[in-house]
């Protein structure tokens, strides 16, 4: 394990606790910086710079502002570092 930051969420002066909700045209913008979970990999973008990967909620184009975004994109941060795909049990 390595270092890590713990945070009080809602006293964040930035975010309040709140959770994302894109104004008008937001979405569009910045859809190249989201996560997109596809079986095809032609399709599947991951959010990462060098060796940093992001993962949350405000990532995710299937469930932004919901958990299910942050464990979607946290799976795939953490396929993207171990290079090992893993598929939810349907």
């Amino acid at each position: 394990t390595g270092p890590f930051a713990r945070t009080n969420w809602h006293a964040q002066a930035l975010t309040l606790g709140a959770y994302v909700n894109y104004a008008p045209g937001q979405l569009s913008r910045f859809a190249h910086l989201l996560y997109v979970d596809s079986d095809n990999p032609a399709e599947r973008q991951v959010a990462g710079a060098g060796r940093v990967w992001f993962a949350g909620e405000h990532l995710s184009d299937a469930f932004p502002g919901y958990m299910n975004g942050a464990a979607e994109t946290g799976r795939m941060a953490a396929e993207a570092i171990t290079g090992v795909r893993v598929r939810a049990a349907a």
